[in-house]
């Protein structure tokens, strides 16, 4: 601080200025109320009743009514109890139910009993009326333009005939939504409820309920939404629970969409490595293809470090023209250019005839050990980890070991397909490499779920040894481009690929573009934990042949293999497949594809366990096709590859269409389309009538998670995992980046937190690097989402001078992002070189002060008060070197002041 005192010298008059205005004639226009039009209501999926958090809170509460007759608080809301069939009280309106009763639609068997009492007391009456008979639910009492949610409960766990009983639900201009009265379909089973919203278009607003038998309406709850959160639509097999972890769907059997974040390098949620170059080469004249090789064998005979890794061969960038085949036969071996542009990088310019270009893999998969042993359980559901084996005595915790479903004659006959040209045979069917997590008795514990049923009615499961000391690990693809020129294109535009891998664990490719080309990249037989990601696939050679190449695949007995982000263009091709027995899980996930007569999904024989996740596509390029994503019954197209997949969903997806079926001959078989927005192509019954529509459930939406594989993902191995696959999940920054501070003051920044990538995390925040003699403090460390946190550093006295680096650090689980910022304690050099007078005013300059820094002018006419006495008569900011002026308006007539010079 700087203390000075200075006696005024001369007035400054001050002119007084006086504007007259003249008096203006206001008109005021007043426009009639545009009045809004009725919009129908958009219908959520219809969610089984599981417990009193099922009862919306969004929003402001406006109304809730239960036809039990029973006053009830369920999750917080007031349920008010109606004895009419006609209405519910002033605020609902029923046209077309004639009877009522209280207590009929109950049960003391579970999961229904086991419901809060609160619960079942607003569930076991309903209002109804026998017969398929249309009932009109109209609300009163909206405020036009409003954003309403009402959420309408259908319940009867009775059983017996009133089980397998549906209702309808519609609105004008909105959608369509099938609630299930008891949804096992035996006593004890809870209904279900469903979620509309809507925008008042008038004070009233109906919609429609018809039953297959009969038609009731248990409670209806009313919410306004406006200037709240607006639900998230949610779907029925898959959603966000109370606590916000995924909740699943089980059918009578426990089949349950399964976890497929096992999918991926090292088994999903680890970084690709970055491997060190041992090995750079430049393009030659002529065919690079020994050029290429040689420098692949030179890492190829290098010991592998500690983590498996040879080394990695780098190509300059620049042309290498490759007319043979390029191979990698030893594990931990990098391929990789400098840049997957075609003006600027690394360019593999590929001539001859079709092939396969580069082959990557060891001399086998795995192979069986020991003896085969049996599955005991009469049914292993979809999405299981345990099963029982006749005898579990030589199986132990981290054993590799097969399960295999065996494809047996009944059950293709069950699903159709001996009906075709070129029926499909019995067979070993599906093999599911798994680890032993647990063994209990006889019971063993995987650590993948089953992609597949094992059902006793079709066929014999078995579980055995293997070993897998045949494949390589640890190779991959890097930042290159690959041009075809290939002379046989398109007649032979079926045959070979790009790259193949076959017979490996834990490889990848990244950064890789294709052009030119019939098939791109192929994960074949012998596959396993490996990742394709930020791939290019563009100008395929394809012509117009019926029989379209494949930009990416999973080849036979391709497992837990991922393909993320990911993109492709052209005409006449298929964006993503699997091949015949493809065991799953295996994902594909945020893809982007354009171009013309081009689509996507699921090509033969039964492969299962595939997940498409965020897929979309674009509308065709050039008019009169529409893209569609499949997984459906394809007949006897390809010489018979009849059901493409079974047990295998797309998720989010935004394509032109979607094709959508399952068998309808054998129960518990499934495929999903679980949200997502496209039309349909109707699938009434498929070749021979073995096939009906798959599972749409809550399509016509975007529902929450926005991402079923990250979510999973998340849940399974923390926030750290979806980070390091390339999904930043938040971000952290400051302001400034930089202060400087006297020894006893303070500095404040602003913390700035995002969320990213659809998620809402919840951070806390924390700060490391403070010198010795200071504190920090938050105004908040807790922040949901999107905030922000004032962050404030005091010195002491004590605190020595110097430049500190501190870590602000927001953490979430096993995640913690960071930003630096620098904190400058610096030595009080504060002085004043100059005081002088210049016309009426007294002009004080000075160094020493902080770099860009603020200063405050305080004064008083008593030198002797203490601080909070005197006044603030200016602010200003140090320059960036440290200087300072003030200028001060002198006046004679006012007493003598002091001036102190205050630094925050």
């Amino acid at each position: 601080m700087v203390q000075i005192r200075t006696k005024p010298n001369k007035t400054l008059d001050a002119q007084v200025l006086t504007t007259w205005l003249p008096l203006a004639v206001l008109i005021l226009v007043l426009a009639a109320p545009r009045v809004a039009r009725a919009a129908g209501i958009t219908w959520g999926a219809a969610i089984a009743i599981s417990g009193d958090t099922d009862v919306l809170t969004n929003g402001t509460f406006a109304y809730a009514y239960d036809w039990a007759n029973n006053n009830q608080v369920v999750n917080g809301v007031s349920f008010t109890g109606s004895s009419s069939s006609t209405s519910g009280g002033v605020n609902v309106a029923l046209s077309g139910f004639n009877n009522r009763n209280g207590t009929a639609f109950n049960s003391a068997s579970n999961p229904f009993a086991s419901l809060s009492t609160a619960y079942t007391n607003i569930l076991v009456g309903a209002a109804y009326i026998n017969g398929v008979i249309p009932v009109v639910v109209t609300l009163n009492n909206l405020t036009v333009g409003h954003l309403y949610a009402v959420q309408v409960w259908v319940n009867d766990p009775r059983g017996g005939s009133t089980a397998t009983r549906t209702e309808t639900i519609t609105s004008s201009g909105g959608n369509t939504n099938t609630l299930l009265y008891d949804l096992t379909a035996s006593a004890g089973g809870a209904g279900q409820y469903t979620i509309g919203t809507f925008t008042a278009g008038a004070s009233s607003q109906s919609f429609t309920l018809t039953g297959n038998a009969s038609t009731q309406l248990n409670a209806l709850q009313l919410r306004d939404l406006t200037g709240g959160p607006i639900p998230q639509p949610q779907a029925q097999w898959v959603h966000p629970g109370p606590n916000g972890t995924l909740v699943y769907y089980l059918d009578n059997m426990s089949n349950r969409i399964p976890d497929f974040s096992f999918a991926g390098y090292m088994g999903g949620g680890v970084s690709l490595p970055s491997v060190p170059v041992k090995q750079t080469i430049t393009p030659i004249g002529g065919d690079n293809t020994a050029n290429v090789q040689n420098a692949i064998n030179a890492v190829s005979a290098l010991s592998p470090d500690a983590n498996g890794f040879r080394g990695a061969v780098l190509l300059k960038a620049g042309t290498y023209t490759i007319a043979g085949t390029l191979s990698i036969s030893a594990g931990g071996v990098v391929l990789r250019g400098e840049g997957n542009d075609t003006n600027t990088g690394t360019i593999l310019l590929v001539t001859g005839l079709a092939r396969n270009v580069i082959t990557v893999g060891g001399t086998g998969s795995w192979s069986k050990t020991g003896s085969t042993y049996t599955i005991t359980n009469n049914y292993v559901p979809l999405g299981a980890t345990n099963f029982g084996v006749n005898d579990a005595s030589t199986f132990a915790v981290g054993n590799s070991i097969v399960v295999q479903r065996p494809q047996t004659l009944p059950w293709v006959s069950a699903l159709g397909m001996d009906l075709l040209t070129n029926p499909w045979p019995a067979g070993s069917g599906l093999y599911f490499e798994r680890q032993i997590k647990a063994v209990s008795g006889n019971q063993i514990t995987v650590d993948v779920p089953l992609c597949s049923p094992i059902e006793q009615d079709w066929t014999t499961g078995q579980v055995f040894h293997v070993t897998d000391s045949a494949r390589i690990q640890q190779v991959g693809i890097e930042n290159l481009c690959g041009v075809g020129q290939i002379a046989d294109y398109p007649s032979n535009i079926l045959s070979g690929c790009f790259i193949v891998y076959q017979n490996l664990k834990n490889g990848w490719v990244q950064d890789v573009l294709m052009s030119g080309w019939g098939n791109g990249i192929s994960l074949n037989s012998g596959l396993k934990w490996c990742t394709v990601q930020d791939c290019q696939y563009i100008n395929p050679a394809t012509g117009t042949s019926s029989a379209a190449p494949a930009a990416y695949t999973i080849g036979n007995s391709g497992a837990m293999c991922l393909f993320q982000r990911c993109t492709s263009d052209g005409g006449y091709y298929h964006i993503m497949v699997t091949q015949a027995g493809t065991p799953g899980p295996n994902v594909f996930l945020n893809f982007t594809c354009t171009g013309t007569h081009y689509n996507g999904g699921p090509h033969q024989r039964w492969a299962v366990g595939a997940l498409h996740d965020n897929i979309n596509m674009a509308a065709d390029s050039q008019g009169g096709y529409t893209p569609y994503l499949a997984i459906n019954n394809r007949g006897n197209d390809g010489s018979g590859q009849g059901w493409a997949a079974g047990f295998s969903l797309m998720y989010n997806c935004q394509v032109p269409q979607f094709q959508l079926e399952q068998p309808c001959l054998v129960t518990n078989h499934y495929n999903w389309a679980i949200g997502g927005m496209g039309s349909i192509q109707q699938y009434p019954f498929s070749t021979n009538a073995v096939g009906t529509n798959g599972i749409y459930d809550t399509l016509g939406a975007i529902v929450s998670p926005q991402s079923l594989y990250l979510e999973q993902l998340r849940e399974r191995l923390g926030p750290a995992a979806v980070q390091n696959i390339g999904y930043a999940l938040l971000t952290v920054a400051a302001t400034p980046s930089a202060q400087s501070v006297l020894p006893g003051n303070r500095a404040a920044f602003t913390v700035n937190v995002g969320a990213t990538n659809h998620f809402n995390e919840t951070v806390t925040l924390n700060v490391s690097g403070l010198p010795v003699g200071s504190s920090a403090s938050f105004d908040t460390n807790s922040i949901a989402g999107s905030g922000l946190a004032i962050l404030t550093v005091t010195t002491s006295s004590s605190t020595a001078t110097g430049n500190y680096p501190l870590s602000i650090n927001a953490i979430d689980g096993n995640l913690t992002n960071t930003v630096t910022i620098n904190l400058a304690v610096v030595p009080n050099k504060l002085r004043i070189t100059t005081i002088s007078s210049l016309g009426s005013n007294l002009v004080l300059s000075g160094t020493g002060g902080l770099t860009n820094g603020t200063y405050h002018v305080l004064a008083t006419t008593n030198v002797a008060w203490p601080l909070v006495n005197w006044s603030v008569v200016a602010t200003g900011q140090f320059d960036g070197g440290g200087n300072f002026s003030f200028t001060n308006s002198a006046n004679p007539n006012l007493q003598s002041r002091f001036f102190l010079l205050q630094v925050p």
